[in-house]
């Protein structure tokens, strides 16, 4: 895990870069590096963990607070099948 980003987010709103909008830590923290395209990063509370989609493996991972540890939350089913709305191979 590194405290420094490194050039991985850029700040359009100047609330960010003068620590207005942050409640707590302030600092950002990676906690994985193993995605290209990750979304919807989301905590929760009662398991201390993080949760979020790893959209290009087609699987959701997790981040535990107690040990650090990255494993995968859930996998896409082995035969996707067609959302209603897209018609496209989806969960």
């Amino acid at each position: 895990m590194s405290s420094e980003p490194g050039g991985l987010y850029e700040a359009f709103d100047e609330r960010f870069r003068t620590g207005r909008c942050m409640n707590g830590d302030d600092r950002v923290e990676v906690l994985y590096s193993g995605c290209r395209w990750a979304e919807g990063p989301v905590y929760v509370p009662a398991w201390r963990q993080v949760v979020w989609s790893d959209i290009p493996n087609d699987r959701m991972l997790r981040w535990d607070e107690e040990s650090g540890d990255v494993s995968v939350f859930r996998r896409a089913p082995g035969t996707p099948t067609a959302t209603p709305s897209t018609g496209k191979a989806g969960w």
